[in-house]
């Protein structure tokens, strides 16, 4: 991909990669939550974000020809799972921290740098594997220490 088509790509990309990481911010409050609670507030994100997003097209933090059910929806599934299969709260958080930072970064890494792409799934690059790992991997540390 060209140096100009990359780019337009990573700025169509930065605003969902946001939204992504801020709410990975919300990761920080468990320990404050019990789980009964962070169960019902992840809920709610799961219904506020089939809500309202789906209806938000423009907003920027949709691809092209995604579905509104895509991964903006399912993204408090995840959540929801990790808070209530996951030792709580430090398994929660650090599903949570890889999830909203470790992902962006993977994103972000190999959209600006490119790089060799995995053979079993061609549009993932080992420079974004290995931000995630890096990212994903500190972020969880960092909340562990929180």
């Amino acid at each position: 991909m060209s140096g100009p088509a990359r780019r337009e790509r990573l700025r169509a990309e930065a605003p969902r990669k946001s939204v992504h990481m801020g709410a990975g911010l919300i990761a920080l409050a468990l320990p404050w939550l019990t789980r009964d609670l962070a169960l019902a507030a992840a809920a709610l994100a799961f219904v506020g974000n089939l809500l309202w997003w789906r209806f938000r097209r423009d907003a920027g933090v949709f691809r092209p020809g995604e579905s509104a059910l895509g991964g903006i929806v399912l993204y408090p599934l995840v959540v929801f799972a990790a808070i209530a299969l996951l030792p709580y709260p430090g398994g929660a958080m650090t599903v949570w921290a890889v999830l909203a930072f470790g992902d962006a970064s993977a994103t972000l890494a190999g959209m600006t740098f490119g790089g060799p792409h995995w053979t079993h799934a061609p549009k993932k690059t080992l420079v974004g594997s290995l931000a995630c790992l890096l990212v994903g991997g500190l972020v969880a540390t960092a909340y562990l220490m929180v």
